[in-house]
């Protein structure tokens, strides 16, 4: 993993500076009529007729497309249902966005599809996890240490703020432009054994993770065995190679990672952001007008999108509650003291990967840590 590392922001590095990609497709057709699109989750609030930014400019037909990490039904791919009405809207059927989620797109991982936008050889725009990032460059992972974030409050003020507009920088290097950072959610633990109200409770099972080293080391500190999957691999994987596995609750929902799952525990141990980017090819070939359409319509379908992710949350906490399929352990009822406790070297552990791989001094990192601690901890 470490030397896969050190290949992609080579690789990425050398991609960003020297611009590689290719022209827009405005050369595409699409089959979509003017003023159709997908269905989206619509409400009086979203009505993209009435939000879309209005161009003062003529576009050129264009389709673009649009990589999803997530299933169809996810607020991810919802978002950018959402984000493709509005262009059509702003551009009278000009501009139309193909958007591929992970259910659609068997082209490889997701190192591989953040890869493809930062060509620009398959992808135009994406929505990803910020955890998916972090596996290039630990800067990214900042979001996600353990209890960093007490709430979805505290988060959004960072990532609105100067936290955000470093991760957004930090994207431009890759030669991607940020067009907003949703909400991917605190993860949650279900698991098929047994409750988890305590750091011990944890011992011996094996818990699937995603892809990324540092939720694998927060896992090993915990004395659980990591499974490290892509999230289109989770389902398989529960019940045969892993006894539980930890994802945002809305995650857990559209992705139907449940089935024999029947403990859940809220320990609202690390948040995840996703991040909605461009190609910077594509961007910087926009008028100025055509670039505030965008990142206006952008912002709007970046908004729907935590809107909805945290109502579906919530909407499965509520079933779960009405069914009684799963036994549901409140974050009030959980020993988060245990678990913070277990992972007290986790902070430790990922200032040393800012300076082993990136070259930050010790102060360095710790002042970059510092710089995403909510006002309320600091």
């Amino acid at each position: 993993m470490k030397r896969l590392l050190a290949l992609v922001l080579s690789v990425a590095m050398l991609c960003s500076l020297t611009a590689c990609g290719r022209s827009s497709r405005s050369s595409v057709k699409s089959s979509l009529e003017p003023g159709s699109y997908a269905d989206y989750e619509a409400s009086s609030e979203y009505n993209a007729a009435e939000n879309a930014a209005k161009a003062k400019e003529e576009w050129p037909s264009t389709q673009w497309r649009l990589n999803c990490g997530a299933s169809a039904t996810s607020s991810w791919t919802q978002a950018g249902r959402y984000f493709n009405a509005l262009m059509q809207e702003s551009t009278g059927g000009k501009v139309k966005v193909d958007i591929r989620s992970n259910s659609g797109y068997s082209g490889g991982s997701e190192l591989d599809s953040i890869q493809m936008l930062m060509n620009g050889d398959e992808f135009d725009l994406s929505i990803q996890s910020g955890l998916a990032y972090s596996n290039f460059d630990p800067r990214f992972g900042v979001v996600s240490l353990p209890y960093l974030f007490a709430n979805t409050e505290q988060a959004d003020a960072v990532l609105k703020g100067s936290g955000g507009k470093m991760l957004k920088e930090y994207l431009s290097q890759y030669g991607m432009f940020c067009l907003g950072i949703g909400e991917n959610g605190f993860q949650q633990l279900t698991n098929a054994r047994r409750p988890v109200q305590k750091a011990a409770d944890l011992s011996g099972l094996t818990i699937r993770t995603g892809l990324n080293e540092f939720r694998q080391a927060a896992f090993e500190a915990l004395n659980c065995a990591p499974l490290p999957l892509e999230l289109s691999e989770a389902v398989g994987a529960l019940g045969t190679e892993a006894d539980g596995q930890e994802a945002p609750l809305a995650l857990i929902q559209s992705e139907n990672l449940m089935g024999a799952q029947r403990y859940v525990t809220l320990w609202n141990a690390s948040y995840d952001c996703v991040y909605f980017c461009v190609n910077q090819n594509v961007y910087s070939q926009l008028t100025d007008d055509q670039k505030k359409v965008l990142t206006s319509n952008a912002a709007k379908a970046v908004d729907y999108q935590k809107e909805i992710n945290r109502r579906h949350g919530q909407a499965l906490l509520d079933e779960w509650k009405e069914s009684g399929k799963v036994e549901l352990l409140s974050f009030e009822e959980v020993d988060t003291d245990s678990f913070r406790s277990a992972l007290a070297d986790a902070e430790k552990w990922y200032t040393e990967e800012l300076v082993s791989y990136l070259g930050m001094s010790q102060e360095e990192a710790r002042e970059y840590v510092e710089s995403f601690r909510p006002a309320e901890k600091k």
